[in-house]
């Protein structure tokens, strides 16, 4: 692809690298566990020790998109990871995740191995920028919840989750020691305006999204992600610039689908395909009727 470049790594091991990696696009989409670096473990049963050997990867990793970056929702348990050793660069229009995606993005985590993750007074830092100067409609995604930390966040961007849950910073290995939210940066968990489609009904008793039933929100345990909507300023010294926003404001609405089966009809249109609407034949004739 022209668009991606990856200039080599002169240096090995775990020495500091020079090398760049840069993406462009329209959109980017992140799923699953994307690393940046790797860790070598060998293991000596003489000594009964292993012994791990680290390449850094990329000095700078610039992941810029034109339109959107959204982090989708993944199969394994700590959800959609993105981690680098040193530098990363996230440049969108915004940056959100997706309907109920669980995603984390880590710059300084050497090796992706917490114990010997780079230290607070670190100069690696991850930037959060703009591509537009325009603000882009919030995006239709609920419930989701994105970690962004690094020893440095400069956020400086648009970053939505509505409904959702924004973690900015960590008290945890790679420890933050600033997040700076920069003039004409919005970071928002607001739906308000919005009306996001979720999910819907067949039977006009189970709510479902996805094909799995919506359980009914636990209201007197808010401490389960996904039932809290929340923006979390974690480092050891948080500015927020003249000109950031941060917006917790209400309003919005989630919208369902339904369709029950009746007299005269028994197919909904909004998952038929007009050409399987008679399925007694391979095309649809003019004269059948669909709804």
């Amino acid at each position: 692809d022209p668009n991606v470049r990856a200039f080599g790594n002169p240096n090995a091991g775990g020495a500091i690298t020079n090398a760049k990696f840069e993406a462009d696009a329209q959109q980017i989409d992140i799923q699953g566990p994307v690393q940046f670096a790797t860790s070598l473990g060998v293991y000596d049963s003489t000594t009964n020790l292993t012994t791990y050997s680290y390449a850094p990867g990329f000095l700078t990793t610039i992941l810029r998109s034109q339109g959107d970056i959204r982090f989708l929702s993944s199969s394994t348990p700590q959800g959609t990871q993105l981690t680098t050793d040193w530098n990363l660069d996230l440049e969108a229009a915004q940056i959100y995740p997706a309907t109920k995606a669980l995603a984390t993005v880590i710059a300084g985590l050497r090796g992706n191995d917490p114990t010997v993750a780079l230290g607070p007074n670190s100069n690696v830092t991850l930037t959060i920028g703009r591509t537009t100067s325009s603000i882009p409609d919030a995006p239709l995604s609920v419930f989701g919840n994105l970690t962004l930390t690094a020893p440095r966040v400069e956020q400086g961007g648009i970053v939505r989750a509505p409904f959702g849950g924004i973690v900015l910073g960590t008290g945890n290995a790679p420890l933050t020691s600033r997040v700076d939210l920069l003039p004409g940066s919005l970071t928002s968990v607001s739906m308000a305006g919005v009306t996001i489609p979720y999910g819907g009904t067949a039977d006009g008793v189970t709510y479902s999204y996805n094909g799995v039933a919506v359980k009914a929100m636990d209201l007197t345990n808010f401490s389960n992600v996904g039932y809290q909507s929340s923006v979390t300023l974690d480092a050891q010294s948080v500015n927020v610039a003249a000109g950031a926003t941060i917006d917790l404001s209400g309003g919005g609405k989630l919208s369902g689908a339904g369709f029950i089966s009746g007299r005269g009809g028994s197919l909904n249109i909004l998952n038929t395909p007009l050409v399987n609407a008679n399925p007694t034949t391979p095309v649809s004739q003019a004269t059948d009727r669909v709804y």
